[in-house]
Order: C-alpha cells, then sequence, then structure tokens
C-alpha cells in the first residue's frame, strides 16, 4: 500500500490512484471535478467502473462544471443514472473522495494536458481529511444545480445563475488550496512518506 500523505505526480498515477480508491468504495464516493476530468476517467475505465459500484447500492454523486461541449458525455452519465450536479466553481482543481479515502488535487486540470504531464495530487486514507473535503464537498452540493437543468439551459441559451461566484462557496479561490498544502506540511512534519511507491499504485 502506498503511504499515507502521498504526493502523485503525473496525470496517469493519479487516474490509477483514483480507480483504485473508487474500486475500494463500500459506501459513497463523491467527485468534484472540472470537466475535462472526464476526458480522462473514460480512457481510465473508470466511469463504467463507476457503473458497476452504483449496481452494488454504493452512492455517487459527481459535481462538475460543465460547458456545452460537454453535453453528450453528462447525458451518458445521467442515462446511467449517476447523480449529477453542474456547479460553476470556476476552478481546476479536482478531488474525489471514496468513504475514508480520497485524492485531491490543486493543480491545473485542462484539455490540453497529457497522460505524461506533471501535477502535484495528494492521496490520503486519513478519515479526518476526508471528512473535510466532504464538508467541502456538501456545501457546493446544496447550491449545485441537476444536470438535467443545465443541459437544457445551454441548449436553450441561458446561462445558469447558480454559483457563477465561485468564491462565494469557497470562501477564496485559493483557500482550499491553501488548505490541501496545509495539511500535507502536517503529514510530512509528522515524518510520513511522501514518495509515491510505484508498484502499489499500478497494482
Amino acid at each position: 500500500m502506498m503511504s499515507v500523505g502521498t504526493i502523485i505526480k503525473s496525470v496517469t498515477d493519479a487516474m490509477a490512484v483514483v480507480s483504485q480508491i473508487i474500486e475500494s468504495a463500500e459506501n459513497e464516493v463523491a467527485w468534484l471535478v472540472p470537466s475535462p476530468f472526464l476526458v480522462y476517467a473514460q480512457q481510465f475505465g473508470i466511469i463504467e467502473q463507476s457503473k458497476m459500484l452504483l449496481q452494488n447500492g454504493v452512492r455517487i454523486r459527481i459535481i462538475i462544471d460543465f460547458s456545452y461541449p460537454y453535453i453528450d458525455i453528462i447525458q451518458k452519465l445521467l442515462d446511467t443514472c449517476l447523480d449529477v450536479c453542474h456547479a460553476g466553481y470556476n476552478h481546476r482543481m479536482f478531488m474525489i473522495i471514496a468513504d475514508t479515502k480520497s485524492i485531491s488535487s490543486k493543480s491545473i486540470i485542462t484539455e490540453s494536458l497529457s497522460m505524461g504531464s506533471p501535477i502535484v495530487a495528494f492521496w490520503s486514507d486519513n478519515a479526518t481529511y476526508a471528512e473535510f473535503l466532504m464538508s467541502v464537498f456538501e456545501r457546493v452540493w446544496e447550491q449545485a444545480i441537476p444536470a438535467a437543468q443545465r443541459i437544457e439551459e445551454l441548449l436553450n441559451g441561458r446561462p445558469s445563475g447558480y454559483l457563477q461566484d465561485g468564491e462565494r462557496i469557497l470562501g477564496t479561490s485559493g483557500r482550499l488550496s491553501q488548505a490541501l498544502c496545509n495539511y500535507q506540511e502536517s503529514i510530512q512534519t509528522r515524518g510520513f512518506n511522501n514518495t509515491p511507491n510505484q508498484s502499489a499504485i499500478h497494482s
């Protein structure tokens, strides 16, 4: 297994970890991701993996900030009964929480990233940290709108009035990033290894 507080340094390794923690979920998985994340999720089979979990009774909620080009893929998620909402939180961070495990990143996730692109993501199986991330997720979820409503607005050319200012939810655009940094520093101060175990990541 990877050490608590492992730093992940590439898109490929991050997606491998996402696949691992989702596969381990027994109760709930929560995604707060930018729309380009779905491209990688499809390539790694993570969306199909999520469908299987759903059939096994795992609750899956996805918050995503998406625009017109992503309507088709979002509709496919809805067709498989995944619970998807839109929130224009206007940043490119991502976090995925599966029970007590999580991966989060303050890196920029855009369409221009390749699988080998460097990022900085943080893997943890610390229950307290997972609770912190879930508290952020729940705050955004409460004010997000159903993805079906967002699709209708995009098709009709009507902009959503929800969460146009992401800082209203997250406090400031840098608050979550700073919280992630602070947690990583505290983990490292306590002496946990922050070097990725490549065999564990890909096993």
